[in-house]
């Protein structure tokens, strides 16, 4: 699920959806703030990853922008390990 949800954002990211992708990003950065490490590791494995993997300059000043302080470091973590 966390994979589609990151494939979607993706989309909406591309079509300049902003309100759709944010509200991805809202469940994205509460799951991630308020869950426990599983929940953690998940968002980081299959959701970070995905977007990382396609990563430019461009659209990490994007998700930099919309991601929640916690969220952000995650995703720094996840592409400077892949």
């Amino acid at each position: 699920m966390l994979r589609k949800l990151a494939i979607q954002y993706q989309l909406y990211m591309q079509q300049e959806e902003q309100v759709k992708a944010q509200d991805i990003i809202k469940v994205m950065n509460l799951l991630y703030s308020s869950g426990k490490l599983h929940v953690k590791n998940a968002v980081e494995n299959e959701f970070l990853e995905i977007i990382a993997s396609d990563e430019t300059p461009l659209t990490m000043k994007k998700h930099m922008d919309s991601f929640s302080l916690e969220l952000k470091s995650a995703f720094i973590k996840t592409i400077l390990e892949n």
